[in-house]
């Protein structure tokens, strides 16, 4: 059920038995660690439960000094691999140089209004959660301890709810913050469930991939149109079974946090029916057993477009396998992979670090004066674009997505509301591009990024798999790479961190071209013609309703005076236009 599941139901284990337990959270790494923030361990009856926030060490030693520790309340715990003062030295588990703060809890007796109960809350609904716990703090009003949760679309809850900074610090950020001119440092996580895996097909073959999901902590779906009696036997820890036409699961795939689909029926007619019911769906990953030849006469009978990015035919990574179980082996790897933005290789051969992290920052914080309104609040296919962008970034391999504000920035945030994003605040926005390119690489920066995938909030046509494309062609964050339309490379582009000076250095109204210029035969291209589309406003997109206009950080006139909203200085309204790659 997944390491943080597994903690929920030990910890419902431990209730149900009248047992007392700690949880212990991994909150702040300075240097190595076999672990990141956000690892936890629940112990109870003087043994680990379940989790692990080290190698081995560091759990010994909370097991037998954790209830001591915690007997005023909660505690934390600074473990150093270089410090030597209570005999561990170097064996700690810590790896080179690590040092570590761990927050050790008792659970109450009812855990469920804690911060692990928030946490079973968005396991159990298949909904990303963003959880902000206090671990160092001499502000009385914001105790060691202190947590605030806050969901899409829903509330903030939790002890910390009456303190506005801390609830925006949950709803904007992600990692360790400081507030309170440095008196609080807090935690800040995103709570993702994990994958839900949608097998469409019953046969033998899919009770490893089945089982092996299961094993991986992912939930399981399993669709069987013929609703034979097997089934039901077959595969009874699978969370949920299905019958009836594939179409009936497009809710679902579309509910999941993270949705992944197999499709294994081994039938033509219903291999076809389950892909034209996935094609437009949100699933990050569609794998097909069989050869490539077979999808695509099964793509061509439904009348389908060229296949999109997340389409893997034949499905697997390329490890010899032959059994029923190799395969699902090497169909799991393949998602997790994908999921990741990692591409398949041995570790050993990797140079640098072995997990590298690829940060998106949407930059959205123009006024858009040529348009005559905010351009990223322009409807395109029901919603605004803005929001299209930016959820497309949170659902591609990026690790985290955070979106650039400057001008309306309260108006443009409304747009935002209930995603898993970052708010990147522009003051500078004035200034032109460069400010907000300044604003991203400080954020990832401060996030430890690998790499910054830098994409605009008015490109109509950006979904998740170009997204996807440019990290894939990036080897993990490796190598630049820029899309390319018209014959000129431009945004979404993604730079690794060694760029971070250069493009820190920008100032003006000049973007990154002219370092991707610059960079010449070092960027790999990924070719995206669609990126050529601009707004004035394409065909089926017209602008939201707009507030009145708020000042000019210059205090001059608004620059639209007289033009309506949509209608563009040159070119007509409502006219699509181009963009100027130069």
């Amino acid at each position: 059920m997944g390491e943080l599941g597994d903690i929920v139901a030990r910890a419902e284990a431990a209730r149900q038995a009248g047992q007392a337990a700690l949880l212990a959270t991994l909150v702040s790494v300075r240097g190595s660690s076999y672990r990141r923030p956000g690892a936890r361990l629940l112990i109870a009856c003087d043994a680990v439960a379940a989790g692990a926030v080290s190698g081995g060490c560091l759990e010994r030693d909370l097991v037998r000094r954790g209830w001591w520790r915690t007997e005023a309340g909660a505690a934390l715990v600074t473990y150093d691999s270089a410090d030597d003062e209570e005999g561990f030295g170097p064996r700690i588990g810590l790896g080179c140089n690590g040092r570590v703060d761990i927050l050790v809890e008792r659970l109450p007796d009812d855990w469920a209004p804690s911060a692990l109960g928030f946490i079973a809350g968005c396991l159990a609904g298949e909904r990303v959660g963003r959880l902000a716990t206090v671990f160092r703090s001499r502000d009385p009003v914001l105790p060691l301890g202190t947590w605030v949760g806050v969901t899409d679309g829903g509330g903030a809850g939790g002890p910390g709810a009456a303190a506005d900074d801390l609830v925006a610090a949950a709803r904007t950020e992600a990692g360790v913050l400081t507030l309170r001119a440095g008196a609080v440092e807090a935690l800040v996580e995103i709570i993702q469930p994990p994958p839900h895996l949608f097998v469409m097909g019953a046969g033998l073959d899919a009770v490893p991939l089945v089982a092996l999901a299961g094993s991986l902590g992912w939930r399981t779906t399993v669709w069987d149109p013929a609703a034979r009696f097997e089934t039901r036997a077959r595969f009874a820890h699978a969370h949920r079974r299905q019958a009836g036409p594939a179409a009936d699961l497009r809710a679902a795939v579309d509910g999941a946090a993270t949705p992944v689909v197999v499709v294994m029926a081994h039938d033509g007619e219903r291999d076809a029916e389950a892909l034209g019911m996935l094609l437009g769906s949100r699933a990050r990953y569609v794998g097909v057993l069989g050869p490539r030849r077979r999808t695509e006469r099964l793509l061509a009978a439904i009348g389908s477009p060229p296949p999109p990015a997340h389409l893997y035919a034949p499905a697997g990574l390329a490890l010899g396998a032959e059994t029923a179980g190799e395969i699902a082996l090497a169909i799991a790897a393949e998602i997790q992979a994908c999921l990741a933005g990692e591409t398949a290789e041995h570790l050993r051969d990797r140079r640098g670090p072995i997990h590298r992290r690829v940060l998106c920052a949407v930059l959205a914080a123009g006024a858009a004066r040529r348009f005559g309104g905010p351009k990223q609040l322009a409807v395109v296919g029901g919603q605004p674009m803005l929001r299209r962008i930016a959820e497309a970034a949170t659902q591609s391999a990026c690790a985290r997505t955070g979106v650039v504000l400057g001008a309306r920035a309260e108006a443009v945030a409304a747009a935002l509301r209930g995603l898993a994003v970052d708010r990147i605040d522009n003051a500078a926005w004035a200034e032109g591009m460069a400010a907000s390119i300044r604003a991203a690489v400080n954020w990832a920066r401060q996030a430890g990024a690998d790499a910054l995938l830098l994409a605009l909030g008015d490109q109509p046509a950006l979904g998740r798999e170009h997204l996807d494309a440019l990290v894939r062609t990036s080897d993990g964050g490796r190598r630049t790479v820029a899309s390319r339309y018209e014959g000129v490379l431009g945004p979404p582009a993604l730079f690794p961190a060694a760029w971070f000076g250069k493009l820190a250095a920008l100032s003006g109204d000049a973007g990154a071209r002219g370092l991707l210029r610059e960079a010449g035969a070092d960027v790999v291209a990924v070719d995206w013609p669609a990126g050529a589309a601009d707004l004035d406003v394409p065909p089926g997109a017209v602008p939201s309703p707009q507030p009145d206009p708020e000042p000019r950080a210059d205090g001059g006139p608004d620059p639209r005076a007289g033009r309506g909203p949509g209608q563009a200085r040159a070119g007509g309204r409502g006219e699509p236009g181009r963009r100027n790659p130069a």
